[in-house]
């Protein structure tokens, strides 16, 4: 039958059923090939990443995670943050181990999820009606409002810079807000809804960079979610966010749209999470600790011109084997525990020199540790980081040391890379703070020597400039020997 078609048709026709038979070969070698590819198959078992089982065959839930002071940050190479430890929990609930891939941009992050490299997102991201992508969201974990953030004023400015305690008092003001974010729409809305006039600059800062910019001054207002501050609190304690400027609203992690058993199962444990102490305890961690202090009182500290401490003959022998002035190793102390031998703070770290336990042990220090043992351990570390740095200045290594001690040396070795990259002084304390500060834009830790990801080293950068603060002091009231 196809003989006698295949006669009656012209020359013209005989060549194109040639052609298409050819081009039918080549499209079933094409597609064999791709079957059978290692890389084609690659991109299944990516897509297979959403799926319960595949979480489970695993063993590895993978998180990508902003890189925040609520979501997950690193501090002395300890892994935290309010969602990240909701994860963990999550995690050790499925018995998987939880991975974390730390973004700073959330357009990264989205593109990140939408090529299955991760289960899901974790940014502190408000259910809307429309999310973008397809994505979907989990069960809330939490109920958010924004709040105004403005400087508390100092004692002889109140009565002239008096702190605004009503929505109407904005009227007429300038509000420096996150571009497109939540706070954003929620701020156009807020004052479309109380029809007030305000002057809304959108910017690309985050969330932090807009508390540092209210803190320092640099702008005058700021509207962030009400635990991103809270998370903040240390860094800047100067600070109020007591104006409620949104109605509530509620934060859930990121998954795709096909993740639907997932989904479920994520919502199950979080449901039962949120109704647990341990969830009250995270809670209070991170976030409504206002009223609970991290110190308690000073119990060494006598401050009487004399005697900084009962420990000062024992702190003036070590400082002496680092080469650092007694009252810096007093002003380091200070900082971490005020003098408080058997204090433990709310991340696990214990002791005068607040030691990470792992650290403590691999230099004989242990929560019941005696104070001068404990000394003699921190100054051995001290004396590790010290090592660091050998062709650092005298006057900046110490520097260099503290930043270390607070947020690890991988951080400030990835930013003397930095600086180095740009053809800058990489053993200048100055310069190297600079780019601490941005180890979070993608400018520099997409660097090829960056080796440890994105980092906020604000809170570092804080650290060395309060501990010198608290030395100058020392140094001003009491004497060297």
């Amino acid at each position: 039958m196809l003989e006698k078609v295949f006669n009656l048709l012209d020359s013209r026709g005989r060549r194109l059923i040639v052609l298409i038979s050819a081009i039918l070969l080549v499209l079933s070698a094409l597609l064999f090939y791709l079957l059978n590819s290692s890389q084609f198959r690659e991109r299944l078992d990516k897509t297979e990443q959403q799926s319960l089982k595949h979480i489970l065959k695993n063993g590895k839930l993978i998180a990508i995670c902003e890189t925040s002071t609520i979501t997950y940050f690193k501090n002395r190479n300890i892994s935290l943050g309010y969602e990240y430890e909701i994860l963990k929990h999550i995690a050790r609930q499925l018995n998987v181990q939880l991975e974390v891939l730390p973004f700073a941009d959330a357009k990264e992050m989205n593109k990140a999820l939408i090529e299955n490299r991760g289960h899901l997102i974790a940014d502190f991201r408000v259910i809307g009606n429309k999310s973008p992508h397809n994505f979907i969201h989990t069960s809330p974990h939490t109920m958010s409002v924004i709040s105004l953030v403005q400087r508390i004023p100092s004692k002889k400015d109140r009565k002239n810079t008096p702190l605004l305690s009503d929505i109407y008092a904005l009227e007429g003001k300038t509000i420096h807000v996150q571009e497109n974010s939540i706070a954003h729409k929620k701020l156009i809305y807020f004052a479309d809804e109380y029809a007030l006039n305000l002057g809304i600059v959108a910017v690309n800062y985050s969330r932090e960079e807009l508390l540092e910019k209210v803190s320092k001054g640099l702008i005058d207002f700021t509207v962030i979610e009400r635990e991103i501050i809270a998370a903040n609190r240390e860094l800047f304690n100067n600070l109020d966010y007591s104006l409620q400027v949104s109605f509530p609203y509620r934060i859930a992690f990121t998954l795709r749209g096909n993740s639907i058993p997932l989904r479920d199962t994520l919502n199950s444990l979080i449901n039962s999470f949120v109704e647990s102490n341990e969830y009250e305890k995270l809670a209070l961690k991170y976030i409504d600790s206002e009223h609970k202090s991290f110190h308690r009182k000073i119990s060494l500290l006598l401050m009487n011109g004399v005697q900084i401490s009962k420990l000062d003959s024992k702190l003036k022998t070590e400082a002496t084997k680092i080469n650092w002035d007694w009252r810096l190793l007093s002003a380091l102390i200070m900082k971490e525990s005020r003098f408080e031998a058997y204090v433990t703070s709310r991340q696990g770290t214990f002791g005068l020199m607040q030691f990470v336990p792992r650290t403590g042990a691999k230099y004989g220090i242990y929560p019941n540790s005696t104070p001068e043992d404990q000394i003699e351990g921190g100054v051995k570390y001290l004396a590790f980081l010290n090592g660091l740095y050998p062709d650092v200045s005298d006057a900046d290594r110490p520097k260099f040391v503290l930043a270390s001690y607070n947020g690890g040396p991988s951080h400030v070795r990835d930013a003397q890379c930095a600086a180095k990259s740009f053809n800058e002084n990489h053993n200048d304390w100055d310069v190297v703070s600079k780019y601490m500060l941005k180890l979070n834009q993608p400018e520099v830790h997409g660097l090829d020597c960056i080796r440890n990801g994105a980092y906020n080293g604000q809170a570092a950068v804080n650290y060395v400039n309060r501990v010198l603060s608290q030395y100058d002091e020392l140094s001003q009231t009491y004497p060297l020997n």
